[in-house]
């Protein structure tokens, strides 16, 4: 493996003895990186996202991360001419996986410092890139897609694609694709093409990965090259066959109002398109609904006129039984560091009343 850092080529030695200097923290993240990969244990340690409860570190082997590696280096190909852009903080999986993949292919790894507008400084066609989808979405909203033009293959991983935004990628030249895996699984397990040909609403697995559907509905992975037990998730999704499946939402977030099942993944999706800030759907406790629906946005309380016209929205493009009965304003919603909105209810219990206003329906 090779790093290309400034038009110069450096080697793992070389950046392990801190060739491209600490004056930046990804350089010194880099640099821990290669040097823990590189020594005489057998694991990683790599800290979970945070996303669905409180991060934590655990230990994965060297021997999985590297088996990961070689699945996604052969699926697109990637060779010792290829290069890999690491435009993601090594501080979880995802960074971590593309040094991996550039070390197993024997690639040239290009690191690009992590950006909400990354993509500005490449010169060098990339075969494979990845970032979140909070970066893509801010690419599209700039206008500036030539970003995208010298990165063959992108991942877009760590939460879920809004529609409108997948609508926006379909006419780029890039393939890009949606990820599904997690931390413990030493990334993806499926991928699934969101533009041009092969585009599909279904994820396929990785070569010699199998799924299952459980009891409630949740997804259970089989990745051999990982471990010989299965991982079950809380993941629900809809079985195609044991190699694909459509992803529903989390069955953490699942809202019961009044008997009725609601994803609210689902229903965000639903009115994504008219959303013109970050936001998402909850719920509180109800006496009456046991759950009832409310909606988080980052935004200043809305004026009676706006307050009216999104309520016509709601119900126009929500279930009747699913239109939120409260907005919640907030002047930020939480994320984790890769750009997820934290959505638990223990968020919406906990807000500062400084930081709390509401509107009831």
């Amino acid at each position: 493996m090779k790093i290309l850092y400034e038009d110069r080529y450096f080697g793992l030695r070389e950046i392990a003895a801190g060739a491209l200097g600490d004056d930046v923290p990804w350089k010194s993240a880099l640099r821990a990186f290669v040097s823990e990969w590189c020594d005489s244990r057998d694991f990683i340690e790599v800290r979970t996202s945070g996303s669905t409860g409180m991060p934590k570190l655990i230990r994965l082997p060297k021997k999985a991360m590297a088996a990961s590696a070689r699945l996604t280096n052969a699926f697109f190909d990637i060779s010792r001419d290829s290069v890999l852009m690491l435009s993601l903080p090594l501080s979880y999986i995802a960074g971590k996986m593309m040094v991996v993949r550039a070390f197993e292919a024997g690639a040239v790894l290009l690191p690009e410092p992590p950006s909400s507008l990354p993509l500005s400084s490449l010169h060098t066609k990339v075969k494979l890139g990845a970032l979140v989808p909070l970066q893509v979405e801010d690419i599209l909203s700039s206008g500036e897609y030539h970003r995208f033009e010298k990165v063959e293959n992108l991942l877009i991983g760590g939460g879920p694609l809004a529609r409108t935004t997948r609508e926006r990628l379909a006419d780029i030249p890039t393939r890009f694709f949606a990820t599904y895996g997690m931390t413990e699984t030493a990334s993806h397990t499926a991928l699934m093409r969101l533009n041009g040909e092969g585009a599909s609403a279904c994820f396929e697995a990785l070569e010699g990965v199998r799924f299952r559907r459980d009891e409630s509905g949740c997804l259970c992975i089989y990745a051999p090259h990982i471990r010989e037990s299965e991982f079950c998730t809380r993941d629900m999704v809809e079985l195609v066959d044991e190699r694909h499946f459509v992803w529903k939402g989390r069955l953490d977030y699942v809202i019961n109002s009044g008997g009725i099942k609601f994803s609210p993944e689902e229903l965000e999706d639903l009115v994504f398109r008219e959303m013109k800030v970050p936001f998402y759907i909850g719920s509180l406790p109800d006496k009456r609904l046991g759950e009832r629906i409310v909606m988080v946005v980052e935004d200043m309380e809305w004026s009676p006129e706006k307050r009216r016209k999104m309520d016509a929205v709601f119900r126009r493009l929500l279930p009747r039984h699913a239109i939120p009965r409260e907005i919640i304003y907030r002047e930020r919603i939480p994320r984790t560091k890769s750009g997820k909105l934290i959505r638990s209810r223990k968020n919406i219990d906990s807000y500062p009343p400084s930081d709390l206003h509401t509107t009831r329906q």
